[in-house]
Parts: structure tokens; sequence; C-alpha cells
């Protein structure tokens, strides 16, 4: 369906199988300048993004 996925963890070691559906994760404790990094790499294919419907009202 397009999601991406990003976890945000004090634990990256409790990821194990679900890591590779993921397009990576954040390690506790992290600061605003990590975060926005993980999503800018998450959303860097702008063709996915380009491919979602957009709903009315969301």
């Amino acid at each position: 369906h397009g999601a991406k996925i990003l976890f945000v963890t004090a634990n990256p070691e409790q990821i194990g199988d679900a890591a590779h559906i993921a397009e990576g994760f954040v390690s506790k404790p992290f600061n605003r300048a990590a975060i926005i990094r993980a999503i800018a790499s998450a959303c860097a294919d702008e063709s996915a993004l380009n491919a979602l419907p957009v709903q009315a009202g969301i």
C-alpha cells in the first residue's frame, strides 16, 4: 500500500524479523535532526509519494 515504516526504539535489537520491512530506525534518545533525516531518507523516492491517492479531509 506504499506505507513507509520507521522504527523509533531504545533497543534496536528488539526489532528482529520486522527489520526487513522498515525503511530504517531511530534509536532513543534522539534529537529533532535525527527524526528529520530519517523521514527525509524514507521519503527520498518521490515517485512513490506521487503515486499515492490524496483523500479529501485528511
